[in-house]
């Protein structure tokens, strides 16, 4: 430690989290915050006073009846993709305490086809859906595939493999076999290329909802599309969001106006190395820091290349618009809508954020291929067609268009396993959150845990996990 003070790195949600967990149980912190990017996607942007969120960010704090609302202890968790699923109780009371009553049940997200609207298969994870929007003679084919596929499948599919070999499965031909061709063409195809031209080739099985592209059970699929009631279908699954307010900033207004929390605006890790007992820390301003086990909550990117272990994965190409329309110029509303059609260049609507007084704010993902200055015509097209806003009415607010998030391939995970093993060959003595720790461990509620788990066990005096990479991958 330095001056006796926990140390914590990163601008993200793992580390503002850690840092407040601290913080509040009474430690000394020093908190080292990087000069831009704090909040690692989860801050929206700030324009005009309005609040625009950077896509449709959502809590996962109800998934199902095997999850239980009492948690276990810390010193049971592990972090991975879904690590946190039996803290969720935990989670939502967090949630609850930082934002207050901004904390709020979300409408049930919807999807359409071809002009037919109705609940979502992708959030909801339930294939019944999508029959009310698909065409009789696909109803029949989708009948006739996934009854085939659940014949030479099992009633589970891969389901009944175990969650270790799912790293090693590409989702693409997974979803073929599983779902049928026509239902893979209509509903898993056509959205996810819109996310990037090979779709969700090479994308691992084990992160399929990274595109938010979901795998069904094919006796599920089967017996919904043959007009059956499934034995089996999910009915938990609710999502939150914390309103008109932001976790980031929430988190940081705590932090600046803790006794016990110092921060320093130290700019990004520039060079971490062990030294002794110690961790050996050098940011962008010339900082330097000997800690004992500091909680590290940077980017892969950021903590490899600081070790000597270059790591550049390959990222998406994200397109997204800001629309805001007055309440009584909107047709129609909902907290997220998906577009299923491959051919519409609209990925995903959602509203939310902080717009003018009242005025709707709409949030519009746009495909990868949509060029950055065509976004906000794209954008105000898509709203105008799909029912939502009067012609003529919308008014754009902004629109950007670069890299986003690193595309969850197995060509990546093999990058980062390579770089990771790397990493973890300099044997360092510090926690290490998200990316850099799990790979594809980067959702909300995954930093969150992570954070709180760090911060509980560092507090009690525990040692850092040698390596708490997945086991399985």
């Amino acid at each position: 430690m330095t001056d006796g003070a926990h140390v914590v790195v990163g601008g993200g949600p793992a580390a503002l989290a850690a840092a407040d967990s601290l913080g509040r149980a009474g430690a000394a912190v020093r908190l080292h915050l990087p000069d831009r990017g704090i909040g690692a996607g989860f801050r929206p942007l700030t324009i005009e006073g309005r609040h625009l969120p950077l896509g449709f960010r959502v809590l996962e704090l109800v998934v199902d009846q095997d999850h239980p609302r009492t948690p276990p202890p810390w010193s049971e968790y592990e972090p991975s993709v879904h690590g946190h699923r039996n803290w969720l109780g935990l989670l939502e009371d967090w949630f609850r305490e930082l934002v207050g009553d901004e904390l709020r049940e979300l409408s049930r997200p919807e999807m359409v086809l071809d002009g037919r609207r109705g609940p979502d298969i992708y959030y909801c994870v339930d294939p019944v859906n999508a029959v009310a929007i698909a065409t009789p003679a696909d109803i029949g084919t989708i009948a006739r595939e996934a009854s085939k596929a659940a014949d030479e499948l099992g009633a589970a599919g891969p389901f009944d493999l175990p969650e270790a070999e799912h790293w090693n499965l590409d989702f693409d031909a997974v979803s073929r076999r599983t779902h049928g061709q026509r239902f893979h063409e209509l509903f898993i195809e056509g959205p996810a290329r819109k996310v990037t031209s090979d779709g969700i080739r090479d994308v691992s099985l084990a992160l399929r909802r990274k595109p938010w592209m979901p795998l069904f059970w094919p006796s599920t699929l089967a017996e919904a599309f043959s007009g059956a009631t499934p034995r089996w279908r999910p009915t938990h699954r609710r999502f939150h969001d914390c309103g008109r307010t932001n976790v980031v900033d929430e988190l940081l207004s705590r932090l600046e106006a803790s006794s016990d929390v110092t921060i320093v605006r130290s700019g990004p890790l520039l060079r971490v190395r062990r030294s002794g007992d110690h961790t050996s820390l050098r940011f962008a301003d010339g900082t330097e820091v000997s800690a004992t086990q500091p909680i590290l909550a940077v980017s892969a990117e950021e903590l490899f290349d600081a070790a000597g272990a270059e790591y550049r994965p390959e990222r998406h190409r994200v397109v997204v618009a800001w629309v805001e329309a007055d309440e009584a110029d909107v047709v129609s509303t909902t907290d997220c809508l998906m577009p299923v059609d491959g051919d519409d260049p609209v990925f995903r609507i959602s509203t939310g954020g902080r717009p003018a007084e009242g005025a709707v704010l709409f949030t519009v993902e746009l495909s990868h291929v949509v060029d950055a200055g065509a976004a906000g015509s794209v954008a105000l097209d898509g709203l105008e067609r799909l029912g939502l806003i009067r012609p003529g009415t919308g008014r754009l607010l902004h629109a950007v268009a670069g890299p986003g998030p690193q595309r969850p391939t197995r060509t990546t995970h093999r990058q980062w396993r390579h770089a990771a093993s790397r990493f973890r060959e300099r044997e360092l003595r510090a926690w290490v959150l998200g990316g850099a720790g799990t790979f594809g461990a980067d959702s909300l509620n995954e930093q969150i845990a992570q954070g709180l788990w760090a911060a509980e066990l560092s507090h009690q005096g525990a040692a850092p996990p040698a390596n708490h990479e997945v086991a399985a991958i």
